[in-house]
């Protein structure tokens, strides 16, 4: 058996956008980021676990793209 130890990261995605109202502004990301076609994949990770500065932007869309044009 594979034990893996697991680490902490801090994981954050950001947007700016138009709203009347924090809790408008809040929603409106919300239903961006459940839309199955968005195009809001992209999120920020620090790894927070070894105490090293690093941060990676990783974009889960284009990753699936590549995956899906991996030859079989």
């Amino acid at each position: 058996m594979n034990c893996k130890t697991l680490k902490t990261y801090k994981v954050t995605w950001e947007m700016e956008l138009g709203a009347t109202s924090p809790r408008e502004a809040a929603e409106l990301a919300l239903e961006i980021q459940r839309d199955p076609l968005s195009s809001a994949t992209v999120f920020t990770v620090v790894d927070t676990y070894d105490m090293q500065a690093w941060e990676e932007t990783i974009d889960l869309k284009e990753a699936e793209e590549e995956k899906d044009n991996e030859l079989p």
